[in-house]
């Protein structure tokens, strides 16, 4: 291989490990702010209490510990307001809404 072919191959390599986070980083925001506004356009609905999941983990519409609520959960993602409740989507709870001041024993805090 030349040296004007190594220092080329270099440069694209390099390129490409500049852009590729760059791309992951709009693609993650892009699909974010797409589940917030399908589940701020009522595409989804609330998650019951009575739900099997829901009772599995001890969902509740309320935290009883302060600071441990649905919205510094590490699976929420903050969506919009319905009812007049803060709510957002949940990974434990799929096509679901749940309340930001909920709980369950599956809380975890954000990084």
């Amino acid at each position: 291989m030349k040296r004007r072919e190594f220092f080329k191959n270099l440069a694209e390599i390099s390129g490409v490990a500049v852009v590729a986070p760059i791309l992951f980083t709009v693609v993650q925001s892009q699909a974010e702010e797409s589940r917030r506004k399908k589940a701020a356009s009522g595409g989804s609905d609330m998650v019951s209490p009575d739900d099997p999941v829901a009772k599995a983990v001890k969902y509740t519409e309320a935290s009883k510990v302060a600071g441990k609520d649905c919205a510094n959960f590490v699976l929420f993602v903050k969506a919009d307001a319905k009812g007049g409740k803060e709510v957002g989507t949940c990974a434990l709870f799929p096509k679901k809404l749940v309340v930001a001041k909920g709980y369950c024993n599956s809380w975890a805090k954000k990084a």
